[in-house]
């Protein structure tokens, strides 16, 4: 099935067939991954490796498009060199399954420690079965904080080697932070005295006239 594009009076048609019309995959648990690749291996048919690597970004969305951002940063100096084949593969084993999409859509909550949510993340890693080396386990874990903590974060990424590093600065900045709130001063409002001869506030008893 074709699909018009552009049509006026006197000019011709412009049709584009229904093959080379690719929407964005946006890595949903009910989006088709294999169908998504076909159509896109069809549009990208005469286009050479590198082309067909990096244009694979500009198709993708949501969990999809973060997925392509860490595997850039994983493969790093090596990104100008991977075949599209290994990128392929790596594209099915990613959102094959419901755990790789909850993985790329989590994020922490307002009221989550950052402990707490480091550890949900590296489980969450460990379920999708998708083989993560330590740099993308870190841009994952910063990627998905909240806005708090990605400011402290967000440009320190290349900073910490391992996620155990990033733990442990995680700790530091928590007990920081427990700190800070326990020293903070709170004002108590001292009640008003009331007189329990007279009735009138202001004084006691022993003090009433």
């Amino acid at each position: 099935m074709n699909k018009i594009i552009a049509q006026s009076n006197m000019t011709a048609v412009v049709v584009i067939p229904q093959e080379l019309v690719l929407d964005p995959f946006n890595g949903e648990c009910d989006a088709d991954s294999r169908e998504f690749l076909r159509r896109y291996e069809t549009l990208s048919l005469a286009w050479p490796n590198h082309q067909k690597v990096n244009q694979l970004g500009n198709y993708l969305t949501g969990a999809a498009e973060q997925w392509f951002s860490l595997a850039r940063c994983k493969l790093r100096e090596k990104w100008n060199d991977i075949d599209y084949e290994v990128l392929r593969s790596e594209f099915l084993e990613a959102f094959g399954s419901s755990a790789s999409y909850d993985l790329f859509e989590d994020r922490q909550s307002q009221k989550e420690s950052s402990i707490s949510f480091f550890f949900r993340v590296m489980r969450k890693m460990e379920v999708s079965g998708i083989q993560f080396p330590n740099a993308a386990k870190v841009a994952l874990i910063i990627s998905r904080m909240n806005a708090e903590y990605k400011s402290r974060y967000g440009y320190r990424v290349e900073e910490f080697d391992t996620p155990k590093e990033l733990l442990k600065s995680l700790k530091s900045l928590e007990r920081e932070l427990k700190y800070q709130k326990g020293s903070e001063v709170t004002v108590v409002k001292r009640r008003t005295p009331i007189c329990s001869k007279c009735g009138r506030p202001g004084h006691f008893r022993r003090n009433c006239d």
